[in-house]
């Protein structure tokens, strides 16, 4: 894309595997040109301001069925910021199951729950296990142009088992996920209300 963008990324800290992903993405982003502030959950200023972000990724493990509650608790309270802005969410299972479609079930049991209780609809969301990172048994699924653009426009109602609604890459990886990430960045440009990111310099 031909812009810089600016983006946050809050995760889980305390458990490896988060954090190594965490810490891939960035590395991903900086390499592409971009620019991103990482945040741990339990370390989150209380000044932030996440609408003067391009977007913003949140990551947590998964872990016997559930996410980490500060993750939790922090996307339920700035939900209304993050819905109208391109917001992105992955997870790493720690479960131990040998069958694929345990792990989607699990993973996609655990997002329908997180976006019902919350109110948070993410553009893009992967699903990786604990071998970063790349895992051929994850997936990510992503909204597609015509309902990111509905969901930015604020039309409520969105529910993540509408299949329709979402592209599904099969295997994660953090260079796809990325790319998917910035795809929905640049489908905000030039929409009402979105932040200013500066045009990239010529070479």
């Amino acid at each position: 894309m031909d812009i810089i963008t600016r983006s946050a990324l809050i995760y889980q800290a305390e458990v490896l595997e988060p954090r190594r992903i965490a810490d891939a993405i960035a590395t991903h982003l900086k390499e592409m040109g971009h620019r991103v502030e990482l945040f741990t959950a339990n370390a989150i200023p209380e000044d932030l301001e996440l609408n003067g972000y391009d977007g913003v990724i949140f990551g947590s493990a998964l872990d016997d069925g559930e996410y980490a509650p500060r993750i939790e608790a922090l996307i339920g309270a700035r939900h209304r910021e993050l819905q109208h802005m391109p917001a992105a969410f992955f997870s790493v299972s720690l479960s131990n199951y040998d069958d694929a479609e345990a792990l989607r079930a699990e993973s996609l049991a655990c997002i329908e729950r997180l976006i019902i209780e919350t109110d948070f609809n993410p553009a893009i969301f992967a699903s990786f296990t604990a071998e970063p990172p790349v895992s051929i048994r994850g997936f990510i699924k992503q909204m597609g142009m015509e309902p990111l653009g509905r969901r930015m426009e604020g039309e409520i109602g969105f529910d993540i088992a509408d299949e329709d609604d979402y592209d599904t890459v099969e295997g994660a990886d953090v260079e796809a996920f990325v790319e998917g990430f910035l795809g929905q960045i640049a489908a905000m440009v030039g929409r009402p209300g979105e932040s200013a990111s500066r045009p990239s310099p010529p070479l």
